[in-house]
């Protein structure tokens, strides 16, 4: 049997899709333990390995399944999606995916998911270390300028409160979020730490626009004037730019 058809078979018997039969005469096992139970004990390890892999990035989709029913989907996802890093910390990034696709009738498992793979990535970026700025802006008028967010910026939006529920360290409480609620959110890299905080609607819709590029007086032609007046406009990007999350302000 040449490397690469080995190669091939072993890994589909680690997925429990090929007979451990098949390898046979590629197999030595050790000890007193036949080609299948040897067999055996490597997809038992790599079960193991990427559950736990899937464990540590979707905590809270974990808490919210219960042990039995996450260990069973994490099992399907796993047969269904083999690992193609060696970086182990990169497996699970199409989870949301897979969720919102087995589990249509329950929409909130794929956007906890969602929003932890996202705090996931923005966890482990590297340090913000842009200078904490002035926290005004400049004097000219406001509506002409251009705000460019940092790179490490996402502004989500979600039918659940899936934030108050990524928080929450009771289970008991849980039940109170799986309600469905509009959620909008802005996530970041504040120095080194994960910033999220929940905004409105308008804050959000005029985030997002502003980070496509759009100035301030392009977005509010768009989306019209703040519901709680223009000063919020200040409010919104002074918090933004006290967060270390704002990279330049141009006219």
């Amino acid at each position: 049997m040449k490397p690469e058809e080995f190669r091939k078979i072993f890994s589909s018997a680690l997925l429990g899709k090929e007979e451990g039969p098949l390898l046979s005469n590629g197999v030595l096992p050790g000890g007193k333990l036949d080609t299948n139970s040897a067999i055996a004990v490597y997809q038992n390890g790599y079960l193991a390995r990427f559950t736990e892999a899937l464990g540590e990035k979707y905590e809270t989709v974990w808490k919210v399944l219960g042990d039995e029913d996450f260990f069973e989907t994490a099992k399907a996802f796993i047969e269904d999606h083999p690992s193609n890093s060696y970086n182990i910390s990169n497996y699970g990034e199409m989870f949301p995916v897979f969720l919102g696709e087995n589990f249509s009738e329950h929409p909130i498992l794929s956007e906890i998911a969602d929003l932890e793979l996202h705090i996931f990535r923005i966890f482990h970026l590297p340090k913000n270390s842009e200078d904490n700025p002035q926290t005004s802006l400049p004097e000219k008028e406001t509506e002409d300028l251009k705000v460019t967010f940092h790179p490490s910026v996402l502004f989500l939006e979600y039918s659940f409160p899936v934030y108050n529920l990524w928080k929450t360290e009771n289970s008991e409480d849980l039940a109170q979020f799986l309600t469905e609620r509009k959620q909008y959110l802005v996530l970041g890299k504040k120095g080194s730490d994960l910033f999220v905080s929940e905004i409105g609607e308008w804050e959000f819709s005029f985030g997002k626009s502003l980070a496509e590029g759009k100035s301030i007086l392009e977005s509010l032609e768009i989306l019209g004037s703040p519901p709680k007046g223009l000063g919020s406009i200040s409010e919104f990007l002074s918090g933004m730019k006290t967060n270390r999350l704002v990279s330049e302000v141009n006219f």
